[in-house]
């Protein structure tokens, strides 16, 4: 996000000496998107409660699913925050930014007064194949955010993340939520919030992810991470070579760091 953000000019980037910005503000990028998340719970049972839909299993699966993913998201912003949304914006740009997360509003307001307004049940079918893409979805954006988090945290120096929920898909968690925000859509038995989706595919997460690919570019051994994965979907048969390289690219910066710290003991033991 930061990245692309610098590129076409939005904001300033949190710097290296500042403390991270809380969850509460409208002045950061990550307090905009969170504000957005505490409010879906509340806008969407609010809504459900006007048009009489409390009763209704639809809306009210609906709410359970987007209600608690906003939930999730707050608890996550502060157990471990994405470095991507620390962009400092100007009011009109905050207030942009809350007004296209809110596009994803009209999905609650279809689901509640269109495709539901008869108090219908959704089909089994549309409720096993919503469910499973929302609880896959979620774990592969709340794991990968996880496990990105604390190895940014933690690994000096930065190298690649090529393994776990990174090894075969380069962008795990851009998967994630299209896979929760496409069971919201199967759930509201409408085109438009498809259109929505992919609006927000193309707009922002490509973008994201070509930017984020031409960052990863510089790193050693970045030709073969990108045979052995793809950028959005799993590759699930990598080339054997590509595996074999990486992995001895792995070790070589293993190596590089245990010498490192051997060296630095030695250092240490001589003065004293």
């Amino acid at each position: 996000m930061l990245r692309l953000a610098e590129r076409v000019g939005v904001g300033r980037a949190l710097g290296k000496d500042e403390a991270e910005p809380g969850v509460i503000g409208f002045r950061w990028l990550n307090q905009v998107v969170i504000l957005h998340k505490m409010m879906c719970f509340p806008v969407i049972l609010t809504l459900a409660w006007w048009h009489s839909q409390l009763d209704s299993v639809g809306p009210m699966l609906y709410l359970a699913l987007h209600g608690c993913y906003g939930i999730c998201w707050v608890i996550k912003a502060m157990a471990f925050p994405d470095s991507g949304f620390h962009l400092e914006v100007g009011v009109l740009w905050a207030l942009f930014s809350f007004a296209c997360a809110a596009l994803h509003w009209v999905t609650s307001y279809i689901i509640v007064t269109v495709s539901y307004a008869d108090k219908s049940p959704p089909e089994a079918w549309r409720v096993l194949a919503a469910v499973s893409m929302y609880v896959i979805g979620f774990f592969s954006l709340y794991t990968a955010d996880c496990q990105k988090h604390f190895t940014l945290k933690y690994q000096r120096p930065r190298t690649l993340i090529t393994e776990g929920m990174f090894a075969r898909c380069r962008n795990t968690n851009y998967l994630g939520e299209i896979l929760i925000y496409s069971s919201f859509a199967l759930l509201s038995r409408h085109s438009l919030p498809w259109i929505t989706i992919a609006l927000f595919t193309i707009a922002l997460f490509l973008p994201n992810m070509i930017v984020k690919d031409a960052s990863l570019a510089r790193f050693a051994g970045f030709a073969e991470y990108e045979r052995q994965s793809h950028m959005l979907l799993p590759r699930l048969f990598p080339s054997p070579s590509a595996s074999v390289n990486l992995s001895r690219n792995t070790s070589a910066c293993g190596a590089k760091k245990s010498s490192a710290a051997a060296y630095q003991k030695s250092i240490n033991g001589s003065a004293d």
